[in-house]
């Protein structure tokens, strides 16, 4: 008896341990999941302290104030249909078409904390609504298949550098892609307490589908993918069809509720509802802002893109083993779709994936900045792929070749994470080993678009130069003219420093000794050759490749030449030309071969110095076939060796380029009949 008294509390402890291992196991893997959204939560404020901001965001916390001054003002100020910088820099037309409501909890913030320099504090939020996305994100996880799959699917998230990077200063992309999450999640759980969903839930499905439509009215999608979830739960699901006069209400309640609000705190579109949401939607479909995108070495008319351009911006701008990951977890999703229990719920995610990227793809759906418009659908691919993927580990029933896959996984990320790490806080522009990594994009695709390295490049023009110390103001030249106005008035107040906005390629129009200039929108060839500048004194470099210079020409002999050639005084520029050749050491080469070369050739024809003219204009012709002075100047020297045929054919390629100039129909009207 002794010994059976002995065995059963021993049998019955066994039996106790047996049954809570997957209950303490399942506590860990939460412990670790709230534990690592702390960890990256940490990272971000860090590493994205103190970055720099781009022009887009300016706009919108410019628009976002005229917003909150409409209704501050009794609905009198209606400045938000034309908001400026008052620098004289005008903000893009298409703003009303934007909603605010980022920028609302972003100023009120500012204005709590009194940041006078504002735009910490708005990364801050940011970066921590980054944190909500990948919150909600596991959460889904969490409840469509467990902790192992959270844990995954936000390291997944994370370790994506386009959007660990854009989660440090992106306060539009990054919002509307919480608020997309956030949606899909309360959606979920609205369904999870079907019989009454609580007042919490409803309040946030309502705020998380207020907050997208805040952004960009193209959130109206969720409402069709919560719809079609909504009739997919009620056709299957025995208590929604008998609770249905309990929940149906509740659900069209919350997303009435958002709209309603979208409308009362949307300026724009309180003016005349129907008519600007409808204005509004059209414009969404039909962007009409034109912009040059770098796409496969090519700049492409961003109205213009291939189909191709969206599968192959995320097939280079996502670490490979991430990619492996994600396919190899969508297959094991399919194949094992009869074993999934939620199959509701991964159809929604699925919807809401696929879907605006096959209409974006199919539609012609302008896109630009690589795929930031569509990184919201990316938590909703990476849930349903990482369901699929811990299906292919349970599958596999050794545990120590489930460890040998995730360890795989982790060598794969090693080289990215490096990487992020030493190039932060510019890792939204990294790219993976289908482009030879960083150096083989630079030259065929956008990098720094956002020109975040301005900041960086400012801060070391103003203590290298002690620019502090000058009594005379100093003129910075820069194609990042916005953030640079601002940030040095901000910033360094003491300093008499102004900016003149210029781009790159118009470097020799500066009035001033410095410039600093970001590389978008410049050609391969010209990076290649021309970038940066032969007076560089320092560029901020991501990986090895510069991406923004400072430069210094004390002479400016560029300048100086301009002005002469603009009062029509050849000789003098022809002199002035000469010693910049001189300075930069010209030899004939592609080297420095920029379009002010096509300026100095036509001063080479005007103080009658033909051959030179001819040589140095074909030779600019190769790389810049559609520079306007280039074609006019080997008009105007073929017209001077009587060979008429090929100059009208020069000077109505000018003439094509440049309709609204006269030189070329004055150099035609003297071509013989």
């Amino acid at each position: 008896m002794t010994k059976s008294k002995h065995t059963k509390p021993n049998l019955s402890i066994e039996s106790e341990k047996e049954s809570t291992i997957p209950v303490i196991e399942n506590n860990w893997f939460q412990k670790i999941f709230f534990g690592s959204l702390i960890i990256m939560l940490g990272i971000l404020w860090i590493s994205g302290y103190d970055s720099g901001v781009g022009s887009d965001e300016m706009d919108m916390n410019i628009y976002g104030k005229a917003n909150i001054a409409y209704y501050s003002s009794g609905f009198k100020d209606t400045s938000f249909l034309h908001p400026d910088h008052k620098d004289g820099v005008v903000l893009p037309t298409t703003l009303p078409y934007y909603g605010s409501g980022f920028e609302y909890f972003a100023t009120g913030l500012t204005s709590i904390v009194q940041d006078e320099y504002e735009y910490n504090t708005r990364h801050a939020l940011n970066q921590f609504i980054a944190i909500l996305a990948l919150l909600f994100t596991g959460l889904i996880a969490a409840k469509i298949s467990d902790y192992k799959a959270a844990i995954i699917s936000i390291w997944l998230l994370f370790l994506t550098p386009i959007f660990s990077g854009l989660a440090i200063f992106d306060t539009k992309d990054i919002p509307f892609l919480s608020a997309y999450v956030a949606s899909i999640y309360f959606a979920i759980l609205f369904f999870k307490e079907l019989a009454k969903p609580s007042i919490k839930t409803i309040i946030g499905l309502a705020f998380s589908l207020w907050f997208l439509l805040s952004i960009r009215i193209g959130g109206i999608l969720m409402f069709g993918f919560i719809g079609l979830y909504a009739f997919a739960e009620y056709r299957k699901n025995k208590d929604a069809q008998q609770n249905l006069k309990t929940w149906l209400p509740r659900l069209l309640g919350s997303m009435t509720i958002a709209f309603v609000f979208m409308i009362l705190l949307w300026p724009f579109v309180l003016q005349n509802p129907i008519e600007n949401i409808i204005k509004t939607l059209n414009v969404v479909k039909d962007f009409p802002q034109k912009i040059l995108v770098a796409f496969d070495g090519e700049y492409i008319d961003s109205l213009s893109l291939p189909k191709n351009y969206l599968p192959k911006m995320m097939s280079v701008s996502i670490p490979i083993a991430i990619s492996i990951t994600l396919i190899l977890g969508f297959v094991a999703a399919c194949f094992n779709w009869k074993k999934i229990t939620y199959k509701n719920e991964m159809m929604l995610l699925l919807l809401s994936g696929l879907v605006p990227a096959v209409y974006a793809v199919y539609s012609n759906m302008p896109l630009y900045n690589s795929w930031r418009h569509l990184l919201f659908i990316y938590p909703s691919m990476v849930l349903f792929c990482t369901v699929g993927f811990c299906i292919f580990l349970q599958s596999i029933h050794k545990p120590m070749l489930q460890i040998g896959v995730i360890a795989l996984l982790l060598m794969g990320l090693a080289k990215p994470i490096i990487w992020c790490v030493q190039n932060s806080p510019y890792q939204y522009t990294y790219y993976n080993e289908l482009t030879d990594e960083y150096e083989g994009a630079y030259f065929d695709f956008d990098t720094d678009y956002w020109q975040i390295t301005t900041k960086e490049a400012i801060d070391w023009l103003m203590k290298n130069e002690n620019m502090e110390s000058f009594k005379d103001t100093q003129i910075i030249a820069t194609n990042a003219f916005t953030f640079s106005n601002y940030y040095l008035k901000k910033r360094y107040p003491m300093a008499k420093v102004k900016c003149e906005m210029l781009g790159e390629k118009s470097s020799f129009g500066a009035q001033g000794t410095y410039r600093i200039f970001n590389n978008l929108f410049l050609e391969p060839q010209y990076l290649e050759n021309c970038f940066p500048s032969p007076f560089s004194i320092h560029t901020v470099n991501i990986g090895a490749m510069p991406i923004t210079y400072v430069a210094k020409d004390s002479a400016n002999y560029t300048y100086k030449a301009y002005v002469a050639f603009q009062s029509a005084d050849f000789k003098a520029a022809d002199s002035l030309y000469d010693l910049y050749l001189a300075q930069i050491k010209y030899d004939g080469s592609a080297k420095n071969l920029t379009p002010l070369m096509g300026i100095i050739a036509y001063t080479k024809y005007a103080t009658d110095q033909y051959e030179e003219a001819l040589e140095l204009a074909q030779k600019t012709l190769v790389p810049y076939p559609s520079d306007y002075m280039t074609n006019l100047t080997l008009g105007a020297v073929y017209i001077a060796a009587r060979e008429y045929k090929k100059a009208m054919y020069y000077l109505r390629v000018a003439q094509e380029i440049k309709p609204n100039e006269a030189a070329p129909k004055a150099y035609m009207d003297v071509i013989p009949k």
